[in-house]
């Protein structure tokens, strides 16, 4: 093998290229049922087919909200940017959306073919590399869910900063270094899990680059290192600051305080067993689903010391062997390290693990596995290591398009992942969703039921299976959801602020005036909650109540101030209070 980081010579050149394109040709077979594929139900819709400014496609405003937008509890303005140039190119329907994914990802495999023929000079195991990246069903929740173009994306910019990181350490100068860091930043700006990707570029200079001195003393390493850790500062100092933007953007959102729920007891748990249980998947990929939960009981004490051993165990063979076999400890750290934004030390959404997550964190095991077999051994059996490798990619490609085929419609995709795990409780939403969607009311009641039966968090479950009822015009169904959410939880004033909502808007002023009175007992400072009782009583006929709330000091005090002012005025009148209700008018800055 030639020797690290040298890359290869012309005849390599030529053979890199038409192993691209024949890896390119496996991957477009793979997944030439994508343009069929419908928008999902949850985050399809966030990102595409049911937001008003991504379905506007490219326009000024569009790409200041890109650049600013919080939403989805990401800051991602190159995804969102994707997004509406697909708008704009194509239209609304999801078939080219598919497409496009389907061909970053092919352009993410080539590009990952040539840049590990370029670092390391190994054509044909970087090709069984990408080859298996390729066309591994664990990619396909990333090509196949629209959404999930954020994978993809920063995949590429993710393969780019590499590669101009290579050329960096060839040619040292500012200009490159502007290319590795403008790269990188693209790549952040894709999806916020390529924070660690300055510690990989850390370890790819011990293997295969060779920069890191690690045969000598302790101090001669260090000696060496300080100048490698001090070139990756700036792209430190734009891991950080994309790390806090997207802690904001969780917090923001909600997503964070979502899964109060599990402990870091659990949280430390669910990572230890994700790293065995993607490494398992990626042995043997069966039962993949689109959704993972956390167990209702926790983690048996058993699975997470034996996962911890194994992976204490792993770690141990792989430092051992690092001036050996380098490629073993440096793949191995690129496995873990990746994977630590996703683990769930700051839990967001419900999931316990996601397919997705794995993109780019298993590259580092294939190559620790590739690099593994013994050149001479294969050398010697040319013919029989071919007959493997394709058997090999052959099953990984039919399992992939067997899995691509769950996803031609939501039903489908969520029923797979009830059969995967039956006390799989967003699987039951969405289930319940779209049948509800569909008007096949009664199917879906029993599965929203079972969601919230399922939930950890079950009184959060209802108050949200509530306010989709109510946004599909299903209003009684909406309030004996929250008012489960208050059985669960009777200390939840926000469900019975909606309660309160949902109970006015169809004339039921008596409960209605009920749930708002117990939302601001439980919250005195609840503005908007008082506002709202002052509004009902006022509908109610109860003209002094109106009066008494919608003047309390939380409420004039509050954005609802101008609007609290007006219904003054209005109530004030009716009570024959003219000079009160002038003023009241005024304030709300106009007249009647």
């Amino acid at each position: 093998m030639p020797r690290a980081g040298t890359g290869p010579g012309s005849t390599d050149r030529r053979r890199t290229l038409v192993l691209a394109l024949i890896l390119a040709a496996m991957t477009v077979a793979a997944y030439a049922q994508v343009h069929n594929l419908p928008f999902i139900p949850g985050d399809d819709r966030a990102y595409v087919s049911k937001n008003p400014v991504v379905l506007q496609g490219v326009t000024a405003k569009g790409l200041w909200w890109a650049l600013t937008s919080l939403d989805n509890a990401n800051w991602h303005p190159v995804t969102w940017v994707s997004h509406m140039l697909d708008v704009q190119l194509f239209g609304p329907a999801p078939g080219r959306h598919h497409l496009v994914n389907a061909a970053f990802h092919v352009l993410d495999a080539v590009l990952l073919l040539a840049l590990l023929a370029r670092l390391t000079g190994a054509v044909w195991r970087g090709a069984l590399v990408a080859a298996v990246f390729a066309l591994h069903p664990l990619r396909v929740e990333s090509v196949a869910w629209v959404a999930e173009r954020k994978d993809l994306l920063s995949g590429a910019f993710f393969l780019l900063t590499v590669a101009a990181y290579l050329w960096h350490v060839r040619r040292p100068g500012e200009r490159s270094f502007h290319w590795v860091t403008a790269s990188f930043a693209l790549g952040l700006m894709s999806k916020p899990m390529l924070v660690t990707v300055p510690a990989l570029l850390l370890l790819l200079d011990h293997w295969p680059l060779g920069r890191a001195s690690t045969r000598g003393r302790t101090a001669e390493y260090l000696a060496s290192l300080r100048p490698l850790v001090r070139e990756k500062l700036p792209l430190l100092a734009l891991s950080v600051l994309d790390a806090l933007l997207t802690l904001a953007a969780q917090a923001r959102g909600g997503a964070v305080a979502s899964l109060g729920a599990a402990d870091a007891a659990d949280r430390l748990g669910n990572a230890l067993t994700s790293y065995v249980a993607y490494l398992g998947k990626a042995l043997w990929p069966a039962g993949l689903a689109a959704f993972y939960p956390y167990p209702q009981d926790g983690i048996p004490w058993q699975r997470v010391v034996g996962a911890a051993v194994l992976l204490a165990a792993a770690c141990g063979l792989a430092f051992r062997e690092r001036q050996r076999r380098p490629w073993l400890l440096i793949g191995w750290l690129w496995f873990l390290g990746m994977l630590v934004p996703v683990l769930g030390f700051v839990q967001v959404g419900g999931q316990a693990r996601a397919d997705r997550y794995t993109y780019l964190p298993l590259i580092g095991v294939l190559v620790a596995a590739t690099w593994s077999v013994p050149g001479p051994h294969l050398r010697r059996h040319v013919a029989a290591a071919l007959l493997l490798a394709a058997a090999g990619l052959g099953a990984l490609a039919g399992m992939t398009e067997a899995q691509v085929r769950y996803w031609r419609d939501g039903v489908t995709l969520y029923r797979h992942a009830l059969a995967v795990n039956a006390r799989d409780p967003l699987s039951h939403f969405r289930i319940g969703q779209i049948l509800a969607e569909e008007g096949r009311f009664d199917e879906a009641l029993s599965h929203l039921r079972e969601s919230v039966r399922l939930a950890r968090d079950g009184a959060r479950q209802a108050y949200a299976t509530g306010l989709f009822l109510e946004d599909l015009g299903r209003g009684g169904g909406a309030v004996a959801f929250l008012e489960e959410a208050l059985r669960i939880e009777p200390r939840y004033p926000l469900a019975h602020f909606m309660a309160g909502l949902i109970q006015a808007k169809h004339g039921a002023f008596p409960e209605a005036a009920a749930h708002l009175r117990e939302a601001i007992a439980q919250d005195p400072g609840f503005a908007e909650a008082r506002y709202q009782l002052g509004v009902v009583l006022a509908q109610a006929g109860d003209l002094q109540g109106a009066v008494d709330n919608l003047s309390a000091p939380s409420v004039l005090s509050s954005p609802l101030a101008a609007q609290a002012h007006y219904n003054l005025g209005v109530v004030l009148e009716q009570l024959g209070r003219r000079e009160d209700a002038e003023a009241h008018f005024r304030a709300a800055g106009g007249r009647r």
